[in-house]
């Protein structure tokens, strides 16, 4: 009852003009974020909680001059981590066709000194396919569920329909162009599936080590069970792991989960696992 009515209060401030204004808070892993009257600014507040091992394992992963790509970077909570980590000698590309989440991942990178540099911020939505798609951006303090199919009932507030460009990570990985890709995160509320499939050829080349949302409250709104991406990530050659608090252990997907786990190539599984060790 009292975690509700708190959670109420936070959202409650978006309807005060003087409290819209964002606060500066510190980040787990270092750096400043500017929180709203939103659910990122929420989960911020928790310290992400919801998605601790999967940042921590990103953390540990992450070295000077490796190359990221963010998919449904939102505020920018991963992007800031990516590129405090890879530092300048690394990249990052970040994906967020959220017109309202775009603004304040720009904000966010600007307070942390990282808007220069290697760091490439993309208005686009990651596909299957370049050209258009229908979107439907959250207007009520919960941005970051907004998606290319509608939102599901669970998802609560206006939603506006907009229309946003579309493109792939194998166009991505011709034209940047991209030699390497050490790491991948995706968090598109259900269009994981849609991105996985445009990216065929740089999992089967670049063999980048995968961050990854499943959610069936998502997937069910693209028609498919969020268990279906386990299983295409197991036929190209991964397997998913749960980042829990004693490290990674082999996933098993449940009905109407929602996780966010790692996915390791198995070519390069045991070097990975190696070096997480801490030595």
């Amino acid at each position: 009852m009292v975690k509700a009515i708190l959670r109420f209060l936070w959202f409650a401030r978006r309807r005060v003009p003087l409290l819209r204004r964002p606060l500066i808070w510190p980040l787990p892993y270092g750096g400043r974020f500017h929180i709203y009257p939103d659910e990122t600014g929420l989960n911020v507040i928790r310290g992400c909680k919801h998605e601790e091992g999967a940042w921590k394992f990103a953390e540990r992963f992450l070295k000077p001059g490796m190359t990221c790509v963010d998919v449904g970077a939102n505020q920018g909570f991963y992007t800031i981590l990516m590129r405090k980590k890879v530092g300048d000698v690394g990249q990052v590309f970040a994906f967020e066709p959220s017109s309202l989440e775009l603004m304040k991942l720009f904000d966010n990178l600007s307070l942390n000194n990282l808007n220069s540099g290697s760091c490439y911020i993309t208005p686009l939505a990651l596909s299957y396919h370049i050209g258009k798609s229908r979107y439907y951006e959250n207007t009520e303090g919960h941005a970051s569920r907004s998606s290319l199919a509608p939102l599901a009932k669970e998802v609560r507030g206006k939603v506006l329909l907009t229309e946003v460009g579309t493109t792939t990570l194998d166009f991505l990985k011709g034209t940047a162009p991209l030699t390497r890709l050490d790491l991948l995160k995706i968090d598109t509320e259900g269009a994981e599936l849609e991105v996985l499939r445009g990216a065929r050829r740089t999992l089967k080349e670049l063999k980048p080590t995968i961050i990854i949302e499943i959610a069936d409250v998502c997937t069910r709104q693209f028609g498919y069970p969020s268990s279906y991406l386990v299983t295409f990530l197991e036929d190209h050659g991964y397997q998913v792991f749960y980042p829990g608090r004693r490290g990674l252990v082999p996933y098993q997907p449940t009905d109407d989960n929602r996780d966010t786990v790692v996915a390791l190539p198995n070519e390069h599984l045991d070097r990975i696992l190696d070096s997480l060790v801490v030595k």
